[in-house]
């Protein structure tokens, strides 16, 4: 029987982009130690597979180490905490990838930076509630990957800052989710599901009790439901944005790449 990690796991150079430097967002794939990041990442995949646990380990967090503004070893890491069944551990490593995913932070004020810090903690935790619902349906769980999450994120501030909550998008070019995902990785994938959410109040919306009540209500939705649990698919991205009020828009995206 095929374990729900191998499966994740075996399509983990696809997901990375490695042959062309896609999903090294926030990292120069050129560097030396950015080639010895991704020897490192494959040589951990290959430990993986052949059932090497601990080298494994140890290969991406060396990966990580030589490449930390790259998030892919992170999120393989994720998914190994996440699998054992440590969350914490998990939800840092996703948090790697979120932060990597949002690039260098310029220099920004104290509400900007504690802003930054929120939404890479709460987009962590959305993967991590993504996965859980997955592994809870014997499904294989999804790496977030770090350029799709420039994806998911760049509709979410879109419709932020354009005061609209929709699938479809305003912008030329850029209406669909399908056509997003081109504008960044240059084709048309197989199949590609998106979720958008919103929420605001009175009150302070980005905590992570609002983030798992989104949730929540995404899965109690059919089509929502659907999304998350698709089996083919084989990339995750997530991306929030949010004021100064504390209201979110979030966005998931789901796809299987075919190529």
């Amino acid at each position: 029987m095929t374990r729900p990690y191998d499966r994740v796991l075996a399509f983990a150079v696809v997901l990375a982009g490695l042959a062309s430097g896609a999903g090294m967002a926030g990292a120069d794939p050129d560097t030396p130690a950015s080639r010895q990041a991704i020897a490192a990442y494959r040589e951990a995949l290959s430990d993986w597979q052949s059932g090497r646990q601990q080298q494994a380990i140890s290969g991406f967090a060396r990966a990580a180490e030589l490449a930390p503004r790259w998030g892919a070893p992170n999120a393989r890491l994720g998914l190994i905490y996440q699998l054992q069944g440590h969350e914490a551990e998990a939800r840092a490593q996703y948090a790697v990838t979120q932060d990597a995913s949002l690039g260098e932070p310029r220099q920004m004020s104290e509400d900007e930076t504690k802003l930054r810090a929120l939404l890479i903690a709460n987009e962590a935790y959305t993967v991590y509630l993504i996965n859980a619902s997955r592994l809870a349906q014997g499904l294989s769980p999804l790496a977030p990957d770090a350029t799709l999450g420039i994806v998911a994120r760049r509709h979410s501030e879109e419709m932020r800052d354009k005061h609209y909550f929709s699938h479809d998008s305003p912008t030329p070019k850029l209406r669909t989710c399908q056509d997003r995902f081109n504008a960044v990785f240059g084709y048309r994938p197989r199949l590609i599901g998106e979720n958008v959410a919103r929420r605001w109040g009175s009150l302070f919306c980005l905590t992570e009790e609002k983030i798992l009540g989104t949730h929540n209500d995404l899965m109690t939705s059919p089509g929502h439901r659907r999304n998350i649990l698709l089996d083919t698919i084989e990339w995750l991205g997530v991306g929030l944005a949010a004021n100064a009020n504390g209201d979110y828009w979030l966005t998931e995206v789901f796809v299987e790449p075919g190529r």
